[in-house]
């Protein structure tokens, strides 16, 4: 959409005061073509990565028998319950945060001291900063930093675990 390609072209004129060593994405063609957004100008000319395991939830089973608006407000707790109970053949969200917890720890081990750019989905990156942060699992998240919004670039320290919102798209 043009506010998705204006919330890139705003990241990356932020992102281009840091090297990007390399950028992993979902693999969906909207998070690929974010991340060359974002990097377009980044002076670490980085790889681009497709991977799966950065996907958003599996809810394939809802697809076209929900709106967007049912699922995002008010019917948002009793979608998650059933996530939790896997009904309906949904992907159980604790199996989402596994995935992406997992694609996450394989990029830092592999690529030691470099700086990786995750540009993936909203529900699997609050799953993997309550993983980094030891909190428990659940569909919404605010940090000290403030709410979590579409767009949003947080720093990930590792060792210890730090975790800041450094930028936010404001339209």
């Amino acid at each position: 959409s043009e506010l998705g390609i204006r919330q890139a072209e705003e990241a990356g004129k932020f992102m281009n005061q840091f090297q990007i060593d390399m950028v992993i994405t979902s693999g969906l063609e909207r998070t690929h073509q974010t991340g060359e957004i974002v990097t377009k100008n980044n002076s670490g000319h980085p790889e681009i990565i497709d991977d799966s395991r950065l996907r958003d939830l599996g809810i394939d089973a809802w697809e076209g028998k929900i709106t967007k608006t049912e699922f995002g407000k008010q019917k948002r707790a009793e979608y998650w319950r059933r996530q939790l109970l896997s009904e309906d053949g949904v992907e159980n969200p604790h199996d989402t945060q596994k995935r992406v917890v997992e694609a996450f720890n394989f990029y830092l081990s592999a690529y030691p001291n470099k700086n990786i750019l995750l540009v993936s989905h909203f529900d699997s990156l609050i799953f993997l900063i309550q993983s980094l942060l030891d909190l428990p699992l659940h569909y919404a998240l605010d940090l000290p930093s403030g709410k979590i919004n579409k767009a949003d670039i947080f720093e990930v320290a590792v060792d210890p675990v730090s975790i800041n919102k450094i930028f936010s798209f404001n339209d």
